[in-house]
């Protein structure tokens, strides 16, 4: 899955970062490695495997599974 959002906050974590995306009117947190330096308020383009996509009812906030 190819995607494009708004990155908001970065929090650099040593060898990880933690990103705080939006997709349109959707939050997204995503942990990714430090190796691709993210710039706040820049439009940044994604990949993610959907076996790695994690989805959750937004009315018991329980985990469907991922989207693979």
């Amino acid at each position: 899955m190819h995607l494009a959002a708004l990155v908001e906050v970065v929090e650099y974590l040593g060898d990880e970062q933690l990103a705080h995306l939006r997709l349109g009117d959707a939050p997204i947190l995503a942990k990714l490695p430090v190796e691709q330096q993210l710039e706040e308020g820049r439009q940044e383009q994604f990949s993610v495997p959907l076996s790695k996509v994690l989805l959750f009812d937004a009315e018991t906030e329980q985990s469907l599974g991922t989207a693979a």
